[in-house]
């Protein structure tokens, strides 16, 4: 382990980083990792990280977008149904 990395495993930015990996807090995860990569250019670790969690944001933001659009497919089926119904009487 070179001495940069003993200085950014110590790093409190490093470690408050890491908590929001561990919790899914992406952006402010990123915003604090980009200050890290801007003190320790030189560490491929924290890129690494910053790939990780961009991909984790990504994989989030698609997630809660197909969850958006069930909502919607479930919410327009039950209209039709409903118009059915009523056309139906």
């Amino acid at each position: 382990m070179s001495a940069t990395t003993h200085t950014l495993h110590n790093d409190p930015l490093y470690r408050s980083a890491l908590q929001h990996l561990q919790v899914g807090e992406w952006e402010a995860g990123l915003n604090e990792l980009n200050q890290l990569v801007e003190k320790y250019p030189l560490e491929a670790e924290l890129r690494t990280l910053r790939q990780e969690m961009q991909i984790r944001a990504r994989v989030d933001d698609y997630e809660s977008d197909e969850r958006s659009r069930e909502k919607r497919r479930k919410g327009a089926r039950s209209f039709l149904t409903l118009v059915a119904v009523l056309l139906v009487l």
